[in-house]
């Protein structure tokens, strides 16, 4: 693996993002510099105002907590961080973002030992779709590393991750009692994310409000008397109900796919 002194051998001041790579036994450090662009943060508001406030008190250097937004797919839990960060990137603060892929979750001890020396920056690392299986072990590699070791805390770094289910660590022993060792360990670890923020699929109107929003009208699916409603209405439900949710990722396909005269 390559030496972790010249892995992060990089201009902090100029660059502000990157992405991890690893290729077999040799990493580095990938600058971004075209960034994603953001998306519509629709049906999830409470959420971002829950994640900017953490981030605005990491960065004024007040207590802040490492964040877990959990939930159903398709909810926004990715595109709230990217809308979260990004603007800042764009500042000129000091917070800079590394985003560090799940299976190469076994890096963070070295990273949090290299960027808890870099003072001058606050460090936002982001973990997108994390999970362990039952029987992988990795995470109790990392658990001290967020808090229980002996060293301290590091104070200018926080974890932002995201997953599909709360409980990081799938446990095919679902009925165990919630005392056992195994629920109780895979608690402890859930537990280091300070910050939980839930993802839900979206009401009817919440979702007819996205479908709108997606064929430029926000209210067009949701103002009609419900006796005669806008024609589109029954067919993005029935869409939703075939894909199996109602979020803003199946809003937009329903469009595309109408607007393609898929449905």
């Amino acid at each position: 693996m390559g030496d972790i002194k010249t892995l992060f051998d990089v201009d902090w001041e100029k660059q502000k993002a990157f992405v991890l790579r690893r290729i077999d036994s040799f990493c580095y450090l990938h600058t971004i510099t075209q960034f994603d662009t953001i998306p519509p943060l629709l049906g999830i508001q409470d959420q971002a105002q829950k994640l900017a406030a953490n981030t605005i008190a990491f960065l004024e250097k007040k207590e802040a907590l490492h964040a877990l937004l959990w939930g159903a797919r398709g909810c926004g839990k990715s595109s709230l961080v990217k809308a979260t960060l990004l603007p800042h990137l764009h500042s000129g603060n000091n917070l800079r973002v590394l985003e560090l892929d799940s299976k190469d979750i076994l890096l963070l001890p070295l990273v949090f030992d290299t960027l808890r020396l870099l003072h001058a920056y606050r460090f936002i690392i982001f973990c997108d779709d994390l999970s362990f299986r039952i029987g992988d072990d990795s995470y109790k590699s990392i658990k001290s590393v967020l808090e229980g070791s002996l060293e301290a805390r590091a104070d200018n770094i926080l974890i932002y991750a995201t997953s599909n289910i709360r409980r990081i660590v799938e446990s095919s022993d679902l009925d165990s009692p919630k005392d056992s060792p195994i629920i109780q360990e895979e608690l402890s670890f859930s537990d280091r994310f300070g910050l939980q923020i839930g993802f839900y699929d979206l009401g009817t109107r919440e979702y007819l409000e996205c479908v709108g929003h997606f064929l430029g009208d926000a209210t067009m699916l949701t103002s009609q008397d419900l006796a005669s409603p806008h024609p589109l209405r029954q067919e993005a439900l029935n869409f939703a109900t075939k894909m199996g949710g109602r979020n803003a990722r199946i809003a937009k396909e329903f469009v595309i796919s109408y607007q393609r005269g898929l449905v």
